[in-house]
């Protein structure tokens, strides 16, 4: 089965704040060679910028070109309508509650 990481995303999400995320999953790619998933957790996001928009696609892209996996759970209404304008709420999967991520990656890894 495979390993499951979870980031905590909070506050405004800009081309600042979004580097010290971004440091986060590169140091889980760079240290992790078996397939693995990654959980986002959005509660505390009220807002995100372009830059931010443009590093969780960059992320979606290495995660999909290694088979791994990314997960957002409990984004906020005006979070998940970002995210779907710009197309990534098709191509990342969204649950609104971590036992809802728990049952679907159970049911795919049995």
């Amino acid at each position: 089965m495979k390993s499951v990481f979870t980031i905590k995303l909070s506050w405004k999400l800009d081309q600042v704040s979004i580097l010290d995320y971004n440091k986060s999953v590169v140091d889980l790619i760079d240290s992790n060679t078996e397939p693995f998933v990654i959980v986002l957790e959005m509660a505390e996001v009220e807002y995100m910028n372009s830059t931010a928009i443009w590093y969780m696609a960059e992320w979606y892209n290495i995660f999909t070109q290694k088979w791994w996996e990314i997960a957002i759970v409990w984004a906020q209404e005006n979070i998940e309508d970002t995210l779907d304008i710009v197309w990534l709420a098709s191509r990342i999967k969204m649950y609104s509650t971590v036992e809802l991520f728990k049952a679907d990656f159970l049911k795919i890894h049995e």
